[in-house]
């Protein structure tokens, strides 16, 4: 006899947390599956600064940064280690019933979802809300392709630099990621070139937060497509902090440039820019960003994906609620952002699709009230 809930949130990362806890406040029956804050802890340094303190949203706006901080505002830099931690604060109040276990595959049933765990066990739901987070959808550029992971890979994929000592390294990127990544490198002991599109340093530096009616859901929805991409690109280009200056004083930095070649020759890599310059290196690290590509999520099979449709740019075409064209399956964070606008780039987004799923979900309207942690939840037992 397989287990049930209404809602399941596969990922517990600061979107699947939010949803959660906007969900139990509303009276929506939910489970959480996966590693809270596992993208933070897997794929980001430690030490990497976020470029403003942000808070995971909640209806009651009870548990905010500063509250976890235990003082008046907070200390800045805020880094990733600290906001992990304080995402598990945060998961520990709002789902402490989380189950810290994989969903490997995702089926239509009769009456909604059958979801396999890791552990072999299954649940049916009659929702499912994809949480999953941005790891599986690092952006992968052609000219890296051929290329061993011995010798590329995607900033996503370090947590640590040391093993880079001494070694000739070249980011290839213009945005935090990439600024972080070549400063870790450096102070790790390698010989860093930072290799970049934009014209200059200045030029990819940004005010956040990025609020206002450019980060309007329903002004994402009604303009015309082509407006709505370009107002998309502009509020969610890549910024850096100006606290990385500093740290950036050794880096080779090159503006105006992009990789049109990459080969290995004799045991290193060989790289040609578009300028006809090359560079010998032992290692490129690519800060590319990330690309939405829903068959990425191994747990949700290409039949299943065949009935959702998509937009130009891969995500999925999403209506009230999050919903997308295959009723009952839902997505929020990077994969709403096409349809409800880039607030769902940054944890701004955390409150509007909270907000959203609560209200279709639960057919009233979203009142900010305290958070039910359903302690004893142990799922119900399918009739």
């Amino acid at each position: 006899m397989a287990l049930s809930t209404h809602v399941a949130i596969i990922g517990a990362g600061p979107y699947g947390l939010s949803a959660a806890a906007y969900l139990r406040a509303a009276g929506v029956e939910c489970a959480l599956f996966g590693e809270p804050m596992g993208f933070w802890t897997h794929h980001t340094p430690p030490g990497l600064r976020l470029r403003l303190p942000a808070s995971i949203a909640d209806p009651a706006c009870a548990l905010g940064l500063a509250i976890f901080e235990r003082r008046p505002g907070v200390p800045q830099p805020l880094n990733a280690a600290r906001f992990a931690a304080y995402g598990r604060w945060y998961q520990r109040r709002v789902a402490p019933d989380l189950v810290p276990c994989r969903v490997v595959q995702v089926e239509q049933a009769a009456r909604g979802f059958r979801l396999v765990l890791e552990d072999g066990s299954e649940v049916m739901a009659r929702r499912v809300l994809v949480a999953a987070g941005a790891a599986a959808m690092a952006r992968q550029l052609p000219v890296w392709a051929h290329i061993p992971p011995e010798h590329t890979s995607h900033s996503t994929a370090h947590t640590a630099y040391t093993s880079f000592c001494g070694q000739r390294v070249v980011v290839v990127g213009s945005g935090q990621s990439a600024l972080e990544s070549a400063a870790f490198l450096q102070e790790a002991g390698a010989e860093v070139e930072l290799v970049a599109r934009n014209l200059s340093l200045s030029a990819i530096e940004a005010p956040e937060p990025r609020t206002g009616w450019g980060c309007s859901p329903q002004l994402h929805r009604w303009l015309p497509g082509s407006w709505s991409a370009r107002l998309h690109r502009q509020l969610a280009r890549p910024a850096v902090s100006g606290l990385l200056r500093q740290r950036l004083a050794g880096v080779r930095l090159t503006f105006g440039r992009r990789v049109r070649r990459a080969e290995l020759h004799c045991g290193q890599l060989r790289l040609r820019l578009c300028d006809g310059s090359e560079r010998r290196v032992d290692h490129a690290i690519v800060a590319s960003g990330f690309c939405v590509n829903l068959y990425r999520y191994r747990f949700l099979p290409p039949a299943l994906l065949a009935r959702v449709e998509t937009l130009a740019d891969g995500s999925p075409k999403l209506g009230p609620g999050l919903e997308s064209t295959l009723p009952g399956l839902h997505f929020t964070g990077l994969c709403a952002a096409a349809t409800h606008g880039p607030a769902f780039h940054f944890l701004l987004g955390t409150s509007l699709a909270g907000e959203a799923l609560a209200k279709v979900l639960s057919g009233k309207p979203v009142r900010h009230s305290r958070i039910i942690p359903q302690k004893n939840h142990s799922f119900l037992l399918d009739q």
